[in-house]
């Protein structure tokens, strides 16, 4: 389905001390190729606080964070109509 501004926000299901992201899209067209943006919140409807952006595509990504930030949900936007990911992968402190 489009989305003028779709996103992916995944409950923890507690507050953790994010500390790594990985994000992979996985095999696919290049139509998919859109920039992610991903943020870090306490509540699934924000305020959303962004941690990272992505500067040019890739297929894996992975964001490590200097110092772990708490949060109970994790977003991974874009400001395009749709995106596609294989897996996501979030590591509290101790990874």
């Amino acid at each position: 389905r489009e989305d003028a501004h779709p996103d992916i926000v995944i409950d923890l299901g507690a507050a953790r001390d994010v500390a790594r992201v990985e994000i992979s899209r996985g095999p696919g067209p290049r139509d998919f190729c859109k920039l992610l943006n991903l943020s870090i919140g306490a509540k699934v409807e924000g305020p959303w606080t962004e941690i990272w952006k992505e500067p040019r595509f890739q297929v894996h990504n992975t964001v490590t964070l200097q110092q772990p930030a708490t949060a109970r949900y994790v977003r991974i936007a874009t400001d395009k109509s749709y995106f596609k990911l294989a897996y996501v992968r979030v590591y509290a402190r101790d990874f």
